[in-house]
């Protein structure tokens, strides 16, 4: 395996994109988990112990949608981690930034343990709750107040569409709210929600 230089990675904005019939290849092979393999062009900058902890996270989200009857993606999927450059020249998440997941495939030029929840398991359903779902369980900040006034006008606008950025946060906590009311039950109904696919 190929050393990567250590650096603190920034956070960054974290989407899903919808899924596409020709997938780009980025790199080569760096490292493989349980849950997913991990390609990485040259330049890409990873921080030590990163793989491990990207599989690490995809277990732990497995294990706990298993506890509540849901199962997750059962082959691995690819992790693409691309640098900045070959993510500004080729654009693999058209209109979505720094990282998205495709099918079985995320790209991302950045730690993203929002996309690994994606991928094992919160996709295709209502974007509102599959980008609750990547927030609560991904991005492990939720902190800001919640206006619940507004939850039935962001899920009456984006029915089941492409969720905008500013409406990440509220759906992670909305859902993070209801796994604390009903934790043996709230996942269930969500996962029933039906998602259109987004048109490009």
């Amino acid at each position: 395996m190929r050393s990567f230089p250590v650096l603190i990675l920034s956070a960054a904005c974290l989407v899903s994109c919808a899924e596409e019939t020709a997938l780009p290849v980025f790199g080569e092979p760096v490292w493989d988990g349980e849950h997913l393999q991990v390609w990485a062009t040259e330049d890409a900058r990873i921080c030590g112990g990163s793989l491990q902890a990207l599989d690490h996270h995809a277990q732990q989200v497995s294990d706990h949608v298993a506890q509540l009857g849901v199962r997750s993606t059962p082959e691995r999927y690819r992790y693409y981690w691309i640098s900045d450059e070959e993510n500004e020249s080729h654009d693999p998440c058209p209109k979505f930034g720094r990282a998205c997941f495709l099918g079985i495939t995320i790209y991302a030029t950045h730690y993203s343990s929002h996309e690994v929840v994606h991928s094992e398991f919160a996709s295709k359903h209502s974007s509102f709750v599959d980008e609750g779902l990547a927030v609560m369980l991904g991005d492990f900040d939720t902190s800001e107040t919640l206006d619940t006034t507004a939850i039935p006008d962001i899920i009456d606008e984006t029915q089941g569409e492409s969720l905008p950025n500013e409406y990440y946060r509220p759906a992670g906590k909305f859902i993070g709210a209801m796994r604390e009311l009903y934790p043996e039950e709230y996942l269930a109904p969500l996962l029933q929600t039906q998602g259109k696919r987004i048109k490009n």
